[in-house]
C-alpha cells in the first residue's frame, strides 16, 4: 500500500527530524524518502514540512496531520498483533476483577463463551466494586467505571458513554408520586450506594449543563450494586445507578426513569491492566471480546 507506506516515512522523518537519518533506518536513499514526502503532500493538498539545509519542521497543518497519522499506524499496528495473537492458541490462567451486578448478570455468560471458544484458557473471576491494586494482588486486568487515576495502569475503554440515571419502579411511582425537580428527592426513599465505608449519599446530575448536587436519604444501604438494583425492582426507593447496569430494566420497563431533563455524571467503562500485561494476545483479544458484546447489547436495547 503506497500510501501507508508513504504515512510510515513522513511519521519517522519527522521523529528523527532529517531525512538522511530517516532514509538510513529505513534502508532507502535520501532521493526515495523525498519523493515520498511529495506525493503525501500532493495526496493531502498542503505542504506538511518546511524544510531547510539543517533541520526539517513541520507546518501547522503538517502537525495536525502528523498526530493523525501516528494514531493510524498504531491503529494498523494493533490490528496485526490482533490477527497474529488469534492466529495463535491462547492458554494459560487469566485473573480479571470485575464489577459486581455488571459482572454477574452481564459479563459472566459472555466470559463462558469466550472460554468455550479458548478451550485452552483459564479465568479466575473476582467481583468487587472496590479499587483493585493489580500489582499488589496480581491481578491481570480489572474492569472498572470511572476515569483512570493510577498512571501506572494502562486504560482501555469498553463504553465511554455511560451516563448515570434517576430510576424506580413503576410501583413506587405510584404510590409515592413522581419527583420532577431534584429537591423533590428530599421527600423520597432513596438507595444510595456504598464502597468500602463511603456511603454515596451525595448525587450530582447536570441541568442545561450545570452541576447541580442534593444529599439524599434512605432507609435502605447496600455495598452491593445488584442488591440495590433489586431493591429499586421491588418498588423500595429510587436508585442512581449507571445506564449499563440498569439498560435491560429501563427497556423492558421494569424501571422507569425519572426526570430526564437532568444528565447524570458520566461513568465510564475502563478495561484496566499493567504495562507490562498489555500486549498479552489473551488480554488484547478478550477486551475486543467484550467490547464488541457491549456494543451490540447496548445497540439492540436501544442505547446506541
Amino acid at each position: 500500500m503506497k500510501p501507508m507506506h508513504d504515512i510510515r516515512i513522513f511519521v519517522v522523518t519527522v521523529r528523527l527530524g532529517s531525512m538522511s537519518q530517516a532514509a538510513r533506518q529505513l534502508h532507502l536513499t535520501p532521493a526515495a524518502i523525498s519523493a515520498a514526502l511529495q506525493r503525501l503532500e500532493k495526496e493531502v493538498g498542503t505542504p506538511l514540512l518546511v524544510r531547510s539545509t539543517r533541520n526539517l519542521r513541520l507546518t501547522s497543518n503538517g502537525a495536525v496531520f502528523h498526530e493523525r497519522c501516528q494514531q493510524a499506524l498504531a491503529l494498523i499496528e494493533e490490528g496485526v498483533h490482533l490477527i497474529q495473537d488469534r492466529e495463535r492458541k491462547l492458554e494459560g490462567t487469566l485473573m480479571i476483577s470485575l464489577p459486581e451486578d455488571l459482572g454477574r448478570n452481564r459479563l459472566l455468560p459472555w466470559l463462558d463463551t469466550f472460554m468455550e471458544r479458548h478451550t485452552a484458557l483459564n479465568l479466575r473471576l473476582l467481583f468487587s466494586d472496590a479499587r483493585t491494586d493489580l500489582h499488589r494482588e496480581n491481578v491481570d486486568a480489572v474492569i472498572r467505571y470511572g476515569e483512570l487515576e493510577n498512571s501506572s495502569l494502562i486504560a482501555m475503554p469498553l463504553v465511554k458513554s455511560n451516563p448515570r440515571v434517576l430510576c424506580a419502579a413503576p410501583d413506587y411511582l405510584s404510590r409515592h408520586g413522581t419527583p420532577d425537580h431534584l429537591e423533590a428527592l428530599h421527600e423520597h426513599d432513596c438507595i444510595p450506594y456504598m464502597v468500602g465505608e463511603r456511603v454515596h449519599d451525595r448525587w450530582r446530575l447536570y441541568e442545561n449543563d450545570k452541576p447541580r448536587e442534593v444529599r439524599i436519604t434512605g432507609r435502605r444501604i447496600a455495598n452491593d450494586g445488584e442488591v440495590a438494583r433489586h431493591w429499586a425492582l421491588a418498588g423500595r426507593g429510587i436508585i442512581y445507578r449507571s445506564r449499563l447496569d440498569t439498560a435491560e430494566d429501563l427497556a423492558s420497563g421494569r424501571l422507569i426513569r425519572v426526570m430526564p431533563h437532568l444528565e447524570g455524571e458520566n461513568a465510564p467503562l475502563h478495561f484496566l491492566v499493567p504495562q507490562r500485561r498489555m500486549q498479552s494476545p489473551a488480554i488484547v483479544e478478550l477486551r475486543r471480546y467484550l467490547s464488541e458484546c457491549l456494543t451490540q447489547w447496548l445497540n439492540e436495547a436501544g442505547f446506541s
